[in-house]
C-alpha cells in the first residue's frame, strides 16, 4: 500500500451541530496531519475555528478526506510546498469553506 504524502484535505463534521467544513494542505500523510489537528484542539490555549469545534463537538464527529495528491516536476520541497498552498486556495475557494461557511480562517493557515 502507497502512503501518499504532499496532500490537500478536507475534515468534515458529520454532526447535526455543524455541517463545515476545513481545507487544509501538509507535506506529511492526511492521517499524520488529522492526529496533529485532535491533538491541537486539547492544547491550544487559542484554538483556530476547528480545534475550538472539535473539542466542543467531540473529535469522533470529525472525519478526513484526501482531496488531492499533489506532485510536481521540480521536487524541490519549496515548489511542493508553494503549489500545495495554491491548490488548498482552489479548494478553499471551491467550497466555500472561508468562516463562518467553514472553519478556514485563511487560505494558506496549515503546517
Amino acid at each position: 500500500m502507497t502512503v501518499l504524502r504532499s496532500v490537500v484535505y478536507a475534515i468534515f463534521c458529520l454532526s447535526h451541530q455543524s455541517s463545515k467544513i476545513y481545507i487544509g494542505e501538509t507535506g506529511k500523510t492526511a492521517m499524520m496531519r488529522f492526529q496533529q489537528h485532535v491533538w491541537s484542539s486539547n492544547t491550544e490555549p487559542d484554538p483556530t475555528p476547528l480545534h475550538k469545534a472539535m473539542k466542543q463537538i467531540g473529535v469522533d464527529n470529525f472525519y478526513i478526506f484526501l482531496l488531492e495528491h499533489v506532485t510536481c516536476m521540480d521536487s524541490s520541497e519549496v515548489t511542493l510546498r508553494e503549489l500545495r498552498r495554491e491548490r488548498e486556495s482552489y479548494w478553499v475557494q471551491l467550497m466555500q469553506t472561508h468562516q463562518p461557511l467553514g472553519y478556514n480562517v485563511t487560505a494558506c493557515e496549515d503546517a
